[in-house]
């Protein structure tokens, strides 16, 4: 099972990818990134 998701939020780009149990979420804005994992478990 893969999840893919791609959106924006005031400007912000979000990115929420689940694979293998475990969500991953990329936040790019501008010139930053920041990955954040949580185990679903």
């Amino acid at each position: 099972m893969f999840y893919f998701v791609n959106y924006y939020v005031l400007n912000i780009r979000v990115i929420i990818v689940q694979k293998c149990g475990t969500i991953v979420i990329i936040v790019c804005e501008e010139e930053t990134i920041g990955i954040e994992t949580l185990p679903t478990g």
